[in-house]
């Protein structure tokens, strides 16, 4: 027996001189057996994958879930395979392609998981850097992959507004302004409500069948730009 690793000419002390106290104290590739009280520690060749293990140290790979373990997470694994688990047997594969059914993010090849593998769950994972617009279309839905898509351009239809170009998705269809108030119209253009789209507007004297709006002046008198 010893009281302390001065004792001992391994340098290791569990009550009884050993070669190791834990497994690190091991050569690569083993472990420290160190169960047993009152038996000597000894080093001993680490656990191939499926044998009972404790901890990961104890396994060739590191890994350990009650058995020795290809994986225990997507990490562990190389960037085009995931860990998938299989009644508590953990292993790599590789990762699902576009609309498989998913979890999460890692298992998927397009990098996206929303219920099923997708390139995008927002419009933020679409495409960044010089005028790139784009909507994520699926966004929030578990039975549909979602894409990528460029935003719509006036006219197209749309299921609301992060879908337009101009960002106003008006009964469904993209426009450049609804009305005074819902407009992407520049200061000299107003809004013309018949077509939804953003006109010049007018000096005094000039005809203003649409009203006041057209005008620079804001102000339509009989049927013609005038200052007020």
């Amino acid at each position: 027996s010893c009281a302390g690793n001065q004792e001992c000419e391994s340098g290791y002390c569990d009550g009884i001189c050993g070669d190791c106290v834990i497994d690190s104290h091991c050569p690569q590739r083993q472990y420290c057996l160190n169960d047993t009280k009152d038996v000597i520690n000894t080093c001993g060749r680490a656990l191939e994958n499926g044998i009972n293990c404790k901890r990961g140290s104890q396994c060739l790979s590191t890994f350990c879930f009650e058995i020795c373990q290809v994986c225990t997470e997507d990490s562990h694994c190389p960037a085009d395979q995931y860990c998938k688990d299989d009644v508590d047997t953990f292993f790599c594969t590789p990762k699902l392609p576009f609309a498989s059914e998913c979890s999460r993010n890692t298992q998927c090849t397009p990098g996206f998981c929303d219920g099923l593998c997708g390139a995008c769950i927002t419009a933020d994972d679409c495409g960044t850097g010089g005028d790139a617009m784009f909507y994520c279309r699926g966004e929030g839905s578990t039975s549909i992959a979602s894409e990528c898509f460029d935003l719509l351009d006036n006219g197209r239809r749309c299921n609301g507004n992060e879908y337009c170009k101009n960002g106003l998705c008006h009964k469904s269809i993209c426009r450049s302004c609804v009305n005074s108030t819902l407009t992407n119209c520049e200061p000299e253009q107003y809004c013309n409500r018949n077509e939804f789209t953003c006109k010049a507007k007018q000096k005094n004297g000039r005809v203003c069948p649409d009203g006041d709006e057209q005008c620079f002046s804001e102000f339509c008198f009989r049927g013609r730009c005038r200052n007020t």
